[in-house]
């Protein structure tokens, strides 16, 4: 093998190992800062610098080989050859394999937060809760930025780092939930799976103030300000966000269901025995009681409050059950060959009704959509 060839192999070998070691180093020293034993701080003490001298070697190597120099990293050619079969010491057997063993305990935390989130909403507020929800629903609907879900993890390692260096006063079940955050968020899940599961960290911060006592430091208490000013903030656009969208959505269907009213309103002016008339008026105006009692559920779980003509849409969801049923039994009565006269009259009397509501809910939309978009 040329030295050439073996100068590229080389250094893609070091770079490597660099990298791992790197990795090794940055868990053994989360785990030397959760540790509270001074027997096992002392183990990881001496592990961390086990690594920190591979580190040194492997750096000082790959530096003395991209500048040319090396005759520095090896006495002859024979050595330079013995290298190039990739054989490394007994010591790097080691901190590799505990590098396997610390990525398969990195999983397992991921995978236990994974599963147990719903020990961590246990442990908050109801408000924060439904923070918490808003926020993460948001996120999984694939509604948030990439920068925005960037900015949202740099928060979130703030908070953790806070929670980690001052947990000893927490009890056992918070300081797992703050483990296994610190797990997921050093684990190789993409950029919405870590914060998806780390984001509750941050009500979770909130919350403990107390607890965390940070009312003793200025710094922790900086902290703690801080994050719930953002905290605050980030809701706020999230329901605000949540809010545009619910309208923006139910705006359009409302606006199609009035259209097709006022085609099934002239339609049964003209016939009262077309079966297939009915029978799409007891799908759509069913459809139609729907939306309007859907859409009043959903609003009133959104954080962010709005006045709305709540007579209106449970008066729209009355007519359009009413109707729907008339429908339905008018279609039943045609296919016996029966006669609908009773079903049919009472649908004209109410469509009038139900058509002057769907204008006034329309409009509503379309006024709270321009409301929300100035904001």
């Amino acid at each position: 093998m040329t030295s050439s060839s073996y100068k590229d192999q080389r250094l893609a070998q070091l770079s490597q190992n660099i990298q791992e070691n790197l990795e090794l180093l940055k868990a053994y020293e989360r785990k030397r800062r959760l540790s509270k034993e001074p027997r096992e701080q002392q183990e990881w003490d001496d592990q961390i610098a086990d690594v920190k001298k591979l580190l040194d070697k492997d750096t000082k190597e790959k530096e003395d080989l991209e500048s040319g120099r090396e005759a520095q990293t090896a006495a002859s050619d024979n050595n330079l050859q013995s290298k190039s079969t990739g054989q490394v010491t007994k010591q790097d057997d080691q901190l590799h394999d505990q590098l396997r063993e610390i990525k398969d305990e990195m999983k397992r935390g991921f995978n236990d937060l994974k599963r147990g989130q719903g020990a961590i909403y246990q442990l908050l507020t109801e408000t924060r809760n439904q923070e918490l929800k808003t926020v993460i629903g948001l996120i999984q609907q694939g509604d948030v930025q990439q920068d925005e879900m960037v900015q949202m993890l740099a928060s979130v390692k703030t908070a953790l780092s806070a929670l980690e260096q001052n947990q000893i006063s927490l009890n056992d079940d918070v300081r797992e939930v703050i483990s296994n955050a610190s797990s997921a968020l050093n684990s190789e899940a993409s950029l919405q799976g870590k914060l998806e599961l780390t984001l509750p960290i941050i009500p979770l911060l909130l919350d403990y103030k107390v607890e965390l006592g940070m009312t003793d430091s200025i710094d922790l208490n900086q902290i703690w300000e801080n994050t719930q000013k953002w905290w605050k903030s980030l809701v706020t656009q999230i329901s605000r966000r949540t809010l545009q969208l619910l309208i923006s959505e139910y705006y359009e269907e409302f606006k199609m269901k009035a259209n097709y009213l006022t085609e099934f309103e002239e339609k049964i002016n003209q016939s009262v025995s077309n079966l297939n008339i009915l029978i799409k008026a007891d799908e759509e105006l069913t459809d139609l009681a729907r939306l309007s009692q859907s859409f009043v559920k959903k609003l009133e779980n959104i954080r962010e409050k709005i006045d709305y003509p709540r007579n209106d849409f449970e008066r729209n969801l009355e007519l359009a059950t009413s109707i729907a049923t008339a429908s339905r039994s008018a279609a039943t009565s045609v296919a016996r060959n029966g006669n609908p006269n009773q079903q049919i009259d009472q649908i004209r009397r109410n469509m009038p009704v139900l058509r002057k509501t769907m204008v006034q809910l329309v409009s509503w939309y379309e006024q709270i959509s321009i409301k929300l978009s100035r904001l």
